[in-house]
């Protein structure tokens, strides 16, 4: 991968395709009104795989190290008593950008779906094609050791399914960060969502859907699945007409 600043943006190749990124906002924005800015641009707002790419190529630059906004959703759902969660970042058929539409301007960052609705089993049916669905387990925050070994960070089931196959990388650039700044202690990253009783309780025949956001490096929390405020930034595929953005 390689950043290549351009007048009103930047772009970044990575596997022989060109991603053209806007400038981010200013200042740290409502979700709703972070899909806003990258709509006024042209552009889409970022995903959480796209986030993590122009962090690791930006280097601190532009608010890259800042709270990110991301398109990238979570769908919780519960089966056969079982909490799970599927991640969808699909830009034609997004079912938070669709709320945030709706709701531009207010503050709630929860949307509840139900099940039957067609939009959301599309969204299903896409993560369980891309492997993106994984169980919940009873606690709010994971902490994930930042190594490369099967019970590390790049390789939970949970990061897979959101960072896919920039989450290794993701990892090793997270991992030399943390040993400039905590010289060898704290390597580990977190990924917090509600707890599991939670979503059983406030669910029933929907489903629960929020943003997902990337996190500063530096406050260990790197991946957020909550109601947050954050700076935003579009993206845009060069010579291509929205394709699907993952993997």
């Amino acid at each position: 991968m390689s950043l290549e600043t351009l007048a009103d943006g930047y772009g970044v190749r990575r596997r022989n395709r060109r991603l053209l990124f806007t400038k981010s906002s200013t200042w740290d924005l409502r979700w709703t009104n972070a899909v806003k800015y990258a709509s006024d641009l042209g552009a889409d707002l970022q995903s959480m795989r796209e986030a993590a790419i122009f962090r690791m190529e930006a280097k601190g630059a532009d608010y890259s190290d800042r709270e990110q906004i991301t398109r990238t959703g979570a769908l919780f759902i519960v089966r056969n008593g079982k909490v799970y969660v599927a991640f969808d970042d699909d830009i034609e058929r997004n079912l938070i950008i669709s709320h945030a539409s709706s709701r531009c301007g207010t503050r709630s960052h929860n949307y509840f779906a139900p099940l039957m609705d067609e939009g959301l089993q599309f969204a299903l049916e896409r993560a369980e094609k891309t492997g993106r669905i994984a169980e919940v387990q009873e606690i709010e925050s994971l902490e994930l050791q930042l190594t490369m070994g099967k019970n590390g960070f790049s390789l939970h089931p949970i990061v897979q399914a959101i960072l896919g196959d920039v989450s290794r990388d993701y990892a090793r650039y997270s991992r030399i960060i943390r040993e400039g700044q905590y010289q060898g202690e704290y390597m580990y990253q977190t990924v917090s969502f509600p707890p599991a009783s939670y979503i059983i309780y406030n669910t029933g025949y929907n489903a629960l859907l929020r943003p997902v956001l990337l996190w500063p490096i530096e406050t260990r929390g790197s991946i957020v699945i909550a109601d947050s405020d954050g700076f935003a930034r579009g993206v845009i595929r060069e010579q291509s007409a929205h394709p699907q953005s993952f993997p």
